[in-house]
């Protein structure tokens, strides 16, 4: 189970007002702390899904299908070229997902980038385990085609 605990700090009572009024500024805090409960048999079990490429960005989900959350550590994306040449390599920012979650990527790849990438591959890793993905780049993925028409205005 998990749990998010808010602190909030409560302006302060009103008292009379002076007689000169002042300019002043009020900062009052607020503050989330994440808990994070194991199960009796905490099982972590990472999926990558939705693993898309449309209109020159790279799309896909991290779903967590276990009974305990996970962190991201890393989540590393190769693009490969018809010659088996490395196109991009790129490290991208992880984060926890918790049991039944998913985290949402959309990454836009630079069109000289992306219309020279046959296959994709991510591969994720987490403190218990890695996983791994990879598409196939599908025929206009990259290219205007699919993209919106250009606006009227």
């Amino acid at each position: 189970k998990s749990y998010r605990v808010f602190f909030e700090e409560l302006p302060p009572a009103e008292g009379p007002r002076e007689a000169v009024t002042r300019s002043e500024v009020r900062i009052l805090t607020k503050m989330g702390i994440p808990i994070f409960l194991r199960p009796a048999k905490p099982q972590s079990l990472g999926v990558i899904d939705g693993l898309a490429l449309q209109r020159g960005h790279l799309r896909f989900l991290v779903r967590n299908d276990g009974t305990a959350h996970f962190v991201l550590r890393s989540v590393r994306i190769k693009g490969v070229g018809a010659a088996g040449d490395p196109v991009f390599d790129r490290d991208i920012e992880g984060w926890y997902v918790l049991p039944g979650g998913t985290r949402a990527y959309d990454l836009p790849l630079p069109p000289e980038l992306c219309s020279q990438v046959k296959w994709i591959t991510i591969e994720s890793e987490t403190e218990q385990d890695t996983f791994k993905a990879r598409l196939e780049a599908p025929p206009g993925g990259c290219g205007a085609s699919d993209a919106p028409p250009p606006s009227t205005r």
